[in-house]
């Protein structure tokens, strides 16, 4: 919990002295680090231009006399099978000097008895939601404590400019106020994304089932759809499961393999589906000067770089003692300056160190049934016992996201079906309650905050002294973690890079970053 929200709920509980007493400590602490010469500040101010839905990317890194990363900054670009990633979401993390220390791992309580949960985080608030087979489709949000139900919200919506841009199929909204309306033309809207000056949109129904790239400014009241260059997708049963975008191409991926590139004017086709083949692209996320994708059958990631797609063979790989066939990334995320993938069906959680360029497996997020390379999913017995599909009760990974100073986790059956005490051989040890589980992963030196859209000026401050790292907006959220004296002096001997970093090129129109030792 930070400074600022301590004292919010005490100042609402009418103690308004203690507030004013810790932001005075606090201001004391920095002062005195700064008279010790233990202080290292860092300035960002950080123009955006015209919002038109881009990645805003790395604001800079800071590497050691070996070119290796001790600290960065930036803004994930992540799609992540259902939804887009909090795209104003500002994260610093410092890398730990040393061997990489274990995660604090906290299961939270249950927000619902369905199979499965997927994570979305909007306005400072953290949301688990059942996928499309669940009975409990509510969204709720967790308040520290418990979870809170939230009717009012819109799952995945996304700021844009001053306002939210979200979707109420088959109308988009901006700030509330319906932009294009599909509901006489008896045509569905599905997944979105906003980018380069055009809302991307998958259009269904009554014979039709394209993507279209819409061009669309946030001052303007209405979107033009049909004068939207468009793709028609290659059947009737193909549809979206990720987009991203690196320099001035958006890719957008498909449930049939179908990979579409959109290049500002036209679209092309870069990887046409095969619909006798499984091949499936779950998650796409901006990692240094690359967009990653997540396949399936492989389990492992295709890289773009701007003209190609390449296979990375082996990355991740496969956990010791199961099958390699039929494997699924379908999450990742940027935590603590290292890439993260979540891997069906055994709901692995890999780590890309980005030093070293070497995988490790974090840990498997189910403790049952015993791994095997027998069969390639678990409980394939008991599943066909029951009438089910054999992969019903695999393992997913769902959810990646970071979020204050943790990486939040969700994880998932193949689909988010409610549990039924039918299903005996879940209920020994209440084994189901490990299908939509929100785990909160902790890792010191990590520190997220959402920020405030604040037009052409966006000021941003990192303080550092050998015990904490501070992050905070200028008339905005503070947060802060505890660091080492090694990583302080890490930091404070590197050198700081702007621009560059693991989020990918700064995708602002300036940047002006000012370092400072005390």
């Amino acid at each position: 919990m930070t400074i600022r929200t301590v004292c919010m709920k005490l100042v609402r509980s009418g103690n308004y002295l203690l507030p004013l007493l810790l932001i005075a400590a606090s201001a004391v602490y920095e002062a005195r680090a700064a008279e010790r010469g233990e202080s290292y500040s860092i300035e960002i101010e950080a123009d955006y231009g015209e919002d038109l839905g881009q990645n805003y990317g790395s604001l800079f890194q800071i590497v050691d006399g070996q070119g290796e990363v001790v600290a960065g900054a930036g803004f994930e670009g992540v799609f992540n099978t259902t939804g887009r990633g909090n795209r104003r979401r500002l994260s610093v993390f410092t890398k730990p000097v040393g061997d990489h220390p274990e995660f604090a791992i906290k299961p939270l309580p249950r927000s619902t008895t369905d199979a499965g949960v997927y994570m979305f985080d909007f306005r400072n608030r953290l949301y688990a939601q059942s996928a499309g087979g669940g009975e409990d489709r509510t969204p709720r949000y967790w308040d520290g404590s418990r979870w809170r139900m939230d009717r009012e919200v819109i799952p995945y919506s996304t700021p844009v400019g001053d306002k939210v841009l979200s979707i109420s199929s088959p109308r988009v909204l901006y700030g509330g106020r319906t932009i294009l309306d599909l509901s006489k033309r008896r045509l569905g809207i599905a997944r979105y994304y906003y980018a380069g000056g055009h809302l991307f949109l998958r259009v269904n129904g009554d014979g039709v089932n394209e993507i279209a790239a819409c061009p669309w400014r946030p001052s303007q009241r209405e979107i033009d759809y049909d004068s939207a260059p468009k793709i028609q997708m290659r059947s009737p049963r193909e549809f979206l499961y990720a987009y991203g975008q690196l320099g001035d191409h958006v890719l957008a991926a498909t449930n049939t393999g179908g990979v579409y590139r959109f290049d500002g004017k036209n679209w092309t086709c870069l990887v046409e589906p095969i619909m006798t083949v499984s091949y499936q692209v779950y998650t796409m996320i901006n990692y240094y000067d690359r967009l990653l994708l997540g396949q399936y059958p492989t389990g492992e990631l295709f890289e773009y770089n701007g003209k190609e797609l390449k296979h990375l063979d082996g990355q991740p790989p496969v956990m010791p003692g199961v099958s390699g066939s039929a494997r699924e990334a379908q999450t990742s995320a940027i935590y603590g300056g290292d890439l993260y993938v979540g891997v069906w069906p055994w709901a692995e959680l890999w780590r890309l160190d980005s030093d070293t360029h070497k995988w490790q497996l974090v840990r498997r997020m189910f403790t049952h049934p015993e791994i095997t390379d027998k069969q390639v999913h678990p409980y394939e017995a008991e599943a066909k016992s029951l009438g089910h599909v054999l992969n019903r009760w695999g393992h997913r990974i769902t959810g990646l996201v970071p979020f204050g100073g943790a990486l939040f986790l969700s994880t998932s059956s193949k689909g988010s079906s409610p549990y039924q005490q039918s299903f005996g051989f879940l209920n020994d040890g209440e084994r189901w309650k490990d299908y939509g589980r929100v785990y909160e992963m902790t890792l010191p030196g990590q520190v997220s905050l959402d920020t405030a859209w604040k037009g052409g000026r966006n000021t941003y401050r990192v303080v550092v002294t050998p015990t904490t790292l501070t992050v905070s907006q200028q008339d905005g959220e503070v947060r802060q973690t505890k660091i080492t004296r090694g990583v302080f002096d890490a930091i404070k001997s590197g050198t700081l890079k702007p621009r560059e970093g693991i989020y990918g090129a700064y995708g602002g129109k300036t940047l002006q970053i000012r370092a400072k030792t005390h």
